[in-house]
């Protein structure tokens, strides 16, 4: 039998650390792009 972990804190804890890195990846990208220097070559 397999053991699959239902971790309410886990899922909880990863989903939200998940949001903040895309929102603060797309910032990123988008001050790159509107700053001077360009924006970033690998987008």
């Amino acid at each position: 039998m397999m053991y699959k972990p239902n971790n309410l804190i886990l899922r909880t804890t990863t989903s939200l650390i998940a949001f903040i890195l895309l929102g603060f990846s797309i910032y990123l990208l988008l001050a790159g792009h509107n700053s001077p220097g360009g924006g970033f070559v690998g987008a």
